[in-house]
């Protein structure tokens, strides 16, 4: 659901409706139902006619279990809908616009726990190796030891001792007995990180390594297009709520093995 490329209640309906089963038939009834309206109440919002209230919009955002940013966005919608003079539909114009940009940093959209120092992240950032370590402690329920994970990145002990400190020092990892377990810290970095280009650097560099013996069961596609700008737009938001999606499903996932996903769209020469 693309909450941030709608302007209007009926716009965001029409589109919602028309993603679901047999195009949304019954969900307006059982809209009207959770908001504890009449269905002709909510058909008449469905249509633009009628207004949601801001306790009924609250509500329906709760409903459809938005998050903090897109129910912000919503609301402001609903509000910018609800304004008796043209000051009023213009401020909250302005406050849709700014959700929409805080909507394109994706750091906004990801949860997150600690956070590091400027330090920490310029190290943890540094190689692929403290992001992989990290996850590798995952694999299965009963952690990995030392030497498990010296074998598995082909370190020296002492090395591989050298990268788990870290780990544990900063809460990606945390050792029991001997070894060491993933914990469940979540590190992002902001588009405007001074990190964020040796991040995807290690990463797509590693890509280009694995590109010489690609499995049949594994994937890289690299595609050049002509495209208009606002099919960009909306291709954007589509990729961002696929990373949500896959990030949701990642998180229930059973940890078997170390994969990495790497996702670029960009403008050539703009």
């Amino acid at each position: 659901m693309q909450t941030f490329n709608y302007r209007t209640t009926r716009a965001f309906l029409k589109n919602y409706l028309s993603q679901l089963p047999m195009k949304g038939h019954g969900e307006t009834s059982r809209i009207a139902r959770f908001l504890m309206i009449s269905p002709t109440l909510m058909s008449q919002i469905t249509s633009g006619n009628k207004n949601f209230t801001c306790e009924q919009a609250l509500k329906f955002c709760k409903y459809l279990k938005l998050t903090a940013l897109e129910a912000d966005y919503f609301m402001a919608v609903v509000q910018k809908e609800r304004s008796g003079t043209s000051d009023l539909k213009e401020y909250w114009t302005k406050k849709i616009e700014d959700l929409e940009k805080s909507s394109r940093m994706l750091s906004m959209r990801v949860e997150s726990t600690r956070q590091m120092s400027a330090d920490e992240q310029s190290r943890f950032y540094s190689t692929f190796l403290y992001a992989a370590m990290s996850l590798f402690s995952s694999l299965g329920k009963s952690g990995k030891s030392l030497e498990e994970i010296s074998e598995r990145f082909r370190l020296s002990r002492d090395e591989a001792r050298g990268y788990l400190e870290f780990l544990v020092a900063t809460n990606n990892c945390e050792e029991r007995s001997g070894r060491f377990y993933h914990t469940s810290q979540k590190n992002h970095l902001s588009s405007k990180s001074s990190n964020i280009l040796r991040h995807h650097t290690n990463w797509r560099l590693l890509a280009l390594r694995r590109g010489e013996r690609l499995s049949d069961e594994e994937l890289m596609y690299s595609v050049p297009i002509s495209i208009s700008r606002k099919d960009f737009t909306l291709l954007r938001e589509e990729m961002v709520q696929f990373v949500r999606s896959f990030l949701e499903k990642v998180h229930g996932s059973e940890a078997e093995e170390l994969a990495c996903l790497n996702l670029d769209f960009f403008w050539l020469m703009d």
